[in-house]
């Protein structure tokens, strides 16, 4: 190569060095260090199977499948004009998020039950992670969550459609950076998708499943596993409180797993009171929809991690109890952004209504429960 040609490579190094785009904030979004949250609303039409198009055809309807309702939650920078989530752009190059799909459960008298679901996925988006919570008809009205009446698969096209087609779809971190979690039937729908493909699951979560048996299929597999329940009004409290079946134990499912009892939750309690028509009855804790939310910042933060974010095994412990936030040490630029972050835990000395027993056994003799407050 001639000395011009080598000095025409140069100049262009530099400049493509110089335009090269780079992360507006300097740290990659994570479980203890998190950012804004944006979300969009989609409706997600996939590529029908050839025994869709044909049956459809018989049938005389168009090829064309129904779409699906899906709202996507991202990391963002700005909060959106007038501080309207929807309105927020994701926050690029900072490294690739995992992708976390979540699946509801059963209320058939709410309309858009997909919607209900934002305390979670928006604390979870502002940590690092994409999370698509798609609107489960079948499973919304009652499907038997072993079977999903099709939700099975729309899962799985979702999590398809995600890293191919959505329009941010570069921002994904590939296959097998995916997490799960769900709430009540949605619970056993998941555990049969990761039981279908656990190769492409990298970690798995439930919110008080209704379906034990239905968690039987992933009882075998490694990857790690996170078991929320509550159990009643404060005064109805269980520290022993065991929400395995018998022909589920603890100790037949497979390392690492995690296990939390919430004190004075109901069923519904995870969705802030007034937002769901299913949630009347509530548990005596006000906490629950953000301590749910830092259980599962905790949980995906040590399993799931996104690309470049540090290893979050040593802040975080094995129970997954949140570390307070003054002990995070965080970069003044990092405090205005976290704003309101890990106000569930931090709360519970305040709220005696409140409480917790976390039981886990990650492999290597690291094991153990406690309760609190």
């Amino acid at each position: 190569m001639s000395l011009w040609s080598n000095l025409i490579s140069g100049i262009r190094a530099v400049l493509g060095g110089l335009f090269t785009p780079s992360c507006s904030i300097p740290w990659q979004p994570n479980a203890l260090a998190p950012i804004y949250f944006g979300y969009r609303d989609y409706h997600v039409r996939f590529q029908p199977t050839l025994e869709e198009t044909l049956s459809r055809t018989a049938a005389g309807l168009s090829e064309e499948l129904p779409s699906t309702p899906t709202r996507v939650f991202f990391p963002s920078r700005d909060p959106g004009i007038d501080s309207v989530p929807s309105e927020a752009a994701i926050l690029p190059y900072c490294g690739h998020y995992p992708l976390i799909v979540f699946a509801h459960g059963e209320c058939d008298t709410d309309v858009d039950q997909y919607k209900k679901w934002y305390v979670i996925p928006s604390l979870l988006a502002r940590c690092g992670y994409v999370v698509a919570v798609p609107d489960l008809v079948r499973t919304g009205g009652g499907a038997d969550p072993d079977s999903g009446g099709g939700d099975l698969d729309l899962l799985h096209d979702l999590i398809g459609w995600m890293r191919t087609s959505w329009e941010y779809a570069d921002t994904l971190m590939p296959p097998p950076a995916t997490g799960l979690a769900a709430h009540s039937h949605g619970c056993g729908l998941i555990a049969h998708l990761a039981s279908m493909f656990p190769n492409e699951i990298t970690a798995w979560a439930g919110l008080s499943g209704v379906s034990e048996e239905g968690y039987m299929p992933i009882a075998q597999y490694g990857f790690p596993k996170l078991f929320i329940w509550g159990s009643g009004n404060a005064e109805a409290a269980q520290t022993t409180f065991n929400p395995f079946p018998p022909s589920l134990g603890w100790d037949s499912i497979a390392a690492p797993k995690h296990s939390v009892v919430l004190r004075g939750v109901d069923h519904f309690d995870y969705i802030p009171p007034g937002h769901s028509t299913c949630g009347t009855v509530r548990g005596d804790c006000p906490l629950t929809p953000v301590m749910a939310a830092e259980l599962l910042m905790m949980f995906f933060g040590r399993y799931l991690r996104p690309e470049n974010a540090p290893d979050l095994r040593g802040p975080i412990p094995s129970s997954l109890m949140p570390p307070k936030f003054a002990s995070l040490h965080l970069t003044n630029l990092q405090v205005f952004y976290a704003g309101d972050f890990l106000t569930g835990f931090e709360n519970l000395n305040t709220d005696s209504s409140c409480g917790a027993r976390m039981a886990w056994d990650i492999g290597g003799g690291d094991n153990g429960t406690i309760t609190v407050p």
